[in-house]
């Protein structure tokens, strides 16, 4: 919605656009089994009066995309006699497992507070999304918030005023598997807006919504690093996987403010946009820098209508976690508000920065392996070794290069440990 006055300032005139827009995202190999979460973001908006018959408006907008890849895990498992030695592991760490979307439509009704006279008509309508409870119960996620709904309307005698109310949400989400103790990522967008009137000042709501959720879980993954058999060629084929796990998510709220140029009488409307962060990286911490779009809308001291944008940006800064690949995210915190009177007036909006960090990890696991000609005759071998070792080193390095086990050392020498000591006579019978 596009606001604007005639020559003389005093009688409101709107215009109301729709812009529809389209984005492509390119990455390299999207399988039909990957999911996406996709963000999109109004950076700022304005308008410009070309002629008496034509407005520009010029929308800045961003979208942002993850994807999800999921991993099938495959472990080598074998019947084979104890002369096969494999090396068990796991990894553990915060992993997504689940993904779902939901949408749907709810109605409520709203009532405007008695002014003197009716409303005449609706100017502007925003809707802004917050959550405030997330959590989950076996293979649901449930989660709650409000719809934030901000009107400006023109009374019957040519005044101006505005409105808020907070819409409750109340919404879950299915899944395929049990994410009982996991945590949700939400993202949501409003779908459709309506609004009609019922009786005076009784208004019915209708708001189409979209809910995507991303469920992460702390999890243990089994992996077999490396094995071999003892007297005989051990062919092993091992798989590759890129993975990330979460680590932790630092936030902090701050406020933007700018200075009014006008001397303002009684504020109509403020809103503002916030635009993805950037980040800067430094030695031990990262920035995270948002630029931040305010726009006022009032009357001034001489009873005109007036309109003003302020940008700004806010800046935060975090301590970076060793070898952490981060993401940053600047979300509306406490809405838009005015502070101060007269020419001394300032908008404000809350700001809330936050960091999505997370470890990279190449896991290498064993998925099958095959036992070969025999290499060395039992009785070829000698029965006991004497080695000392050089440095510090896996007990499992010691046994494969021997032809022994690493619980056979472990209890011939009492060690309490699966690694020898620097310097250290070891005793290794081989099987």
């Amino acid at each position: 919605s596009v606001i604007y006055t005639a020559d003389d300032g005093v009688a409101p005139y709107v215009v109301q656009a729709y812009l529809p827009f389209s984005a492509k995202l390119i990455r390299d190999e999207i399988a039909d089994t990957d999911t996406g979460i996709v963000d999109i973001r109004i950076r700022s908006v304005d308008a410009r009066i070309l002629n008496s018959r034509k407005i520009m408006v010029r929308v800045s907008y961003a979208v942002r995309m993850t994807v999800y890849t999921p991993h099938t895990i495959t472990t080598w498992e074998t019947q084979t006699d104890d002369a096969v030695q494999l090396l068990h592991s796991t990894v553990q760490g915060v992993f997504p497992i689940a993904a779902a979307e939901k949408q749907t439509t709810f109605t409520e009704t709203i009532e405007l507070p008695a002014m003197g006279s009716t409303m005449k008509r609706i100017l502007k309508s925003q809707l802004d999304l917050q959550w405030n409870e997330k959590k989950v119960s076996d293979d649901k996620a449930i989660v709650k918030g409000n719809v934030l709904l901000h009107l400006v309307y023109e009374l019957e005698n040519g005044q101006l005023e505005s409105f808020d109310v907070q819409i409750p949400i109340s919404q879950y989400l299915e899944f395929t598997e049990d994410i009982t103790d996991g945590v949700v990522r939400l993202t949501g967008a409003i779908r459709d807006y309506q609004i009609d009137s019922e009786e005076e000042n009784s208004y019915l709501v209708t708001i189409g919504l979209c809910v995507q959720a991303v469920i992460w879980k702390q999890m243990e993954i089994p992996m077999i690093e490396d094995g071999y058999c003892i007297g005989n060629v051990f062919d092993a084929e091992y798989e590759t996987y890129q993975i990330r796990q979460r680590l932790d998510h630092p936030s902090q709220t701050i406020n933007a403010e700018g200075k009014l140029q006008g001397k303002v009488q009684k504020m109509i409307d403020c809103s503002a946009w916030i635009d993805f962060p950037v980040c800067k990286r430094g030695r031990d911490e990262i920035t995270t820098e948002a630029a931040v779009t305010m726009h006022a809308f009032y009357y001034d001291d001489a009873g005109m209508l007036r309109g003003e944008t302020v940008k700004t940006s806010r800046s935060g800064n975090f301590v970076l976690s060793e070898e952490a690949i981060c993401y940053a995210d600047a979300d509306p915190a406490g809405g838009c508000f005015l502070s101060g009177a007269g020419e001394n007036c300032r908008i404000s909006c809350g700001v809330g920065l936050s960091l999505r960090c997370f470890a990279e990890k190449t896991l290498q696991s064993m998925k099958s392996a095959s036992v070969g000609e025999t290499l060395v005759k039992k009785a070829e071998r000698p029965s006991l070794l004497v080695r000392r070792t050089a440095s510090r080193e896996p007990l499992w390095n010691i046994a494969k290069q021997s032809g022994s086990t690493v619980c056979m050392i472990r209890t011939v020498n009492n060690l309490e440990t699966d690694t020898a000591e620097e310097n250290v006579l070891l005793l290794i019978p081989t099987v």
